[in-house]
């Protein structure tokens, strides 16, 4: 996964886990240079509108399936007026 917080210069790299928890629901577990983050979705495997949550900050993304097998996202912490974006690859 590889990441930006909305501004110049703020580039990271991590890992996201999704896994389904029933049809319509998802536990979302990201590792960002060591920093957790968790959170749940509702939608399906293509389209997923998700909350998540770290160290009492808390905020919304929306991951939505590429044509490369992965998904790109886009997400904000409450309160915030910029938007961060992710471009999520499977594991080989």
């Amino acid at each position: 996964m590889q990441g930006s917080n909305g501004e110049p210069g703020t580039n990271y790299t991590g890992s996201l886990s999704i896994v389904q928890t029933s049809k319509d629901t998802f536990k979302l577990s990201w590792n960002i240079g060591g920093d957790k983050y968790t959170g749940y979705a509702v939608g399906d495997a293509r389209i997923m509108a998700a909350s998540f949550t770290s160290d009492g900050s808390s905020g919304t993304a929306l991951i939505v399936e590429d044509d490369a097998g992965g998904y790109k996202s886009v997400w904000a912490f409450n309160g915030e007026k910029r938007m961060g974006y992710e471009v999520l690859t499977p594991k080989k």
